[in-house]
């Protein structure tokens, strides 16, 4: 599931009463809570900026004080209807907007749907709105997806992902970043460095264990890239 407007959503109210609970006075707790928010129209209350560098803590601390720990108790319940154990048990993870399930065992379609109508009823209870356009039940042999990475098995990159920056390394090695960043759409050449030095250090980082030899290769070939444009600029 996904979070509609995650950060936009996380209230100044909200933000205020766990300034307050933590013992923070009302006047301390309402200057904390309006630092940390804006109040952009159309929104009709004041939200977290997305971007700004303490939005992601607060709206985190947010969202477990809120629906957290209510999920995992439901899923708790869920554990101890269908006789669930160890390996077996309901798993709940969430990073900031994106919210994954997953059991050791099938179930029929109604079950699933009833799963994610009780879930979305603990969300929205608690002020945030699902985003159903992102919302996916899948079976264990579809292909699980969560924050660019494939879960089926063990975490990977997605083949059509890899070979893409795999194809885009090859011609900036073959042919230099020069003749490259342009063609990619880029307005200078270390935009584009910046652009695939970022992606090929996520994709070593999730495959190294995988395919230690592929990640290797990855890095050396976009490192040797980039060593080669830096020469043509000082020769």
């Amino acid at each position: 599931m996904d979070l509609t407007d995650f950060f936009g959503s996380t209230r100044l109210s909200w933000i205020r009463n766990y300034f307050k609970e933590i013992g923070y006075n009302h006047y301390t707790a309402s200057l904390l809570a309006g630092i940390l928010t804006v109040n952009d129209l159309p929104r009709t209350s004041p939200g977290v900026p997305q971007g700004a560098p303490t939005s992601g803590a607060i709206c985190n601390i947010i969202a477990d004080r809120k629906i957290d720990h209510k999920i995992i108790n439901y899923l708790e319940t869920l554990d101890n209807e269908m006789n669930l154990e160890k390996e077996w048990c309901w798993k709940y993870t969430r990073y900031s907007d994106d919210l994954c399930f997953t059991c050791g065992v099938d179930m029929p379609p109604e079950q699933k749907r009833e799963i994610c109508e009780q879930i979305s009823t603990i969300i929205q209870r608690e002020g945030y709105q699902i985003n159903p356009l992102k919302t996916r039940v899948g079976h264990s042999f579809y292909r699980k997806t969560l924050l660019g990475m494939v879960f089926n098995q063990k975490p990977n990159i997605p083949r059509e992902k890899y070979l893409l920056f795999r194809a885009l390394v090859h011609n900036a090695l073959t042919h230099g970043i020069e003749t490259q960043y342009k063609r990619a759409g880029y307005t200078s050449a270390q935009t584009y460095i910046d652009y695939l030095r970022g992606n090929v250090n996520y994709i070593s980082q999730v495959i190294e264990k995988l395919n230690p030899e592929r990640a290797g290769r990855l890095q050396i070939e976009l490192d040797v890239a980039i060593s080669d444009y830096k020469a043509t600029l000082n020769g």
